[in-house]
């Protein structure tokens, strides 16, 4: 089982290959992990989209 956007796999769904089943929970919780090499060159927009998203989730995140 995963879960994933339905419209990545509406050709599946339609086609009968995939099934969609019910969810009976609000608290899904994933993990969300970024990694990047120390000495590898990171580009201004790809610093400010990890830095934006360690602001928003916060909670333990760290930067290198």
């Amino acid at each position: 089982m995963t879960i994933c956007p339905e419209i990545a796999i509406a050709t599946e769904l339609a086609d009968g290959r995939l099934c969609k089943l019910a969810w009976e929970s609000d608290d899904a919780e994933t993990p969300i992990l970024m990694i990047w090499h120390a000495d590898k060159w990171r580009s201004p927009l790809l610093r400010a989209f990890m830095a934006e998203a360690e602001s928003v989730i916060g909670d333990g995140a760290r930067s290198g």
